[in-house]
């Protein structure tokens, strides 16, 4: 698997994820996941989604933060690559996780899926993950790019 790799293995969903980091790198943008969301509603994660068919990793991620928050990222860096995970619904994924930098205020572009978003230091993703308000696959996600 590499960000670059548009095929789909046999039985696997592919998603990517994107931690977008504030100018100074001192915050996280988080979104809060809103009842029309598959899962973990009312929890926070970083934007992201599915890859469509024939879509790279990165094409997936840009045009996610573009539909969900209505702005366009620089991705910087790959800052994981997870070859297997289960969501809480019992799916199998593939993903690549991103971080990236936007240089305009988001807006919620999906109301029923994204309730809100925000921008969080270190402390305050750890009282998230201490009052159990992160989506549980993100915590890995976050421990990997140095958040938790």
């Amino acid at each position: 698997m590499t960000a670059t790799d548009p095929t789909p293995p046999t039985g696997k969903r592919r998603g990517c994820g994107v931690y977008v980091l504030s100018d100074d790198g001192e915050r996280v943008l988080l979104a809060q996941r809103g009842t029309g969301a598959r899962h973990g509603h009312y929890k926070w994660e970083g934007p992201g989604g599915e890859a469509e068919d024939g879509e790279t990793f990165e094409q997936a991620a840009i045009r996610e933060v573009r539909e969900e928050l209505g702005v366009d990222v620089k991705l910087n860096d790959v800052a994981g690559e997870f070859e297997e995970f289960t969501d809480p619904n019992g799916q199998l994924w593939e993903a690549v996780i991103f971080t990236g930098h936007i240089s305009e205020p988001p807006v919620i572009q999906e109301p029923t899926k994204c309730v809100g978003y925000g921008w969080f230091t270190k402390p305050e993703v750890k009282q998230l993950e201490q009052a159990d308000c992160l989506v549980d696959y993100i915590v890995k996600d976050l421990q990997t790019i140095g958040w938790l």
